[in-house]
């Protein structure tokens, strides 16, 4: 009998540490991320982003340049809304503003970050969201029958983020230096073709109303 105490006193203590020592679910998912938690830090990523990179367009100059910020496009039942976007003598910008923090990697998984905590995110890849936007202001463009560049920029506004794995359909680059690449693209638009496309898209501008 005190053999038998002895066994189950050891097996006891033996399942009390496994249960201290076991990893928890929580720590086994730290690598992945629930798809409403991804959502959620995208939405929260854009709404700090958008406020830095719009004071940032404040330096281009008015008489050469039409920002808009915040602007909701539809066109043929198709809606989008748009961080910023940027007419001016080198065409048309759309830009994507984003304030990931730690290490952003563009991967076939679509947008990886390391955060400043450790926590590894995977999120969707920024590239459908800029190619959908993208060929919603060219259809609107394609109605001036002209030949107008579309350049598609996702700008993030945080300063500290490493950037690694630049993807080849659009640009990438840190807020401060948003401004300087809209100025160093070759200018092709003239002054009346400018005033036409603001105008174009202003008439493009908010939600269609619902039809039967």
């Amino acid at each position: 009998m005190q053999m038998l105490a002895i066994l189950f006193g050891v097996l006891g203590v033996f399942f009390l540490l496994k249960g201290r020592l076991a990893p928890s679910k929580q720590h086994k998912n730290q690598r992945g991320i629930d798809h409403r938690h991804v959502t959620a830090a995208q939405q929260q990523a854009g709404e700090q982003g958008e406020p830095n990179v719009r004071l940032r367009l404040q330096a281009l100059d008015r008489e050469a340049y039409t920002v808009f910020n915040d602007i909701h496009l539809s066109f043929d039942r198709i809606e989008h809304q748009l961080d910023h976007l940027v007419v001016g003598p080198c065409g048309v910008v759309h830009i994507e503003s984003k304030n990931y923090g730690g290490q952003i990697s563009f991967t076939m998984n679509g947008l990886e970050q390391i955060g400043s905590n450790g926590e590894f995110v995977i999120h969707s890849d920024p590239a459908a969201q800029l190619s959908n936007q993208e060929g919603l202001v060219r259809e609107i463009v394609k109605t001036m029958d002209c030949a107008i560049p579309i350049y598609g920029v996702l700008c993030i506004s945080n300063d500290r983020t490493i950037i690694e794995g630049i993807p080849e359909d659009f640009h990438v680059c840190k807020d401060a230096v948003i401004v300087p690449y809209i100025q160093k693209l070759p200018i092709v638009l003239d002054e009346p073709t400018h005033q036409q496309l603001v105008r174009t898209l202003r008439h493009y501008e908010g939600k269609e109303e619902a039809t039967a």
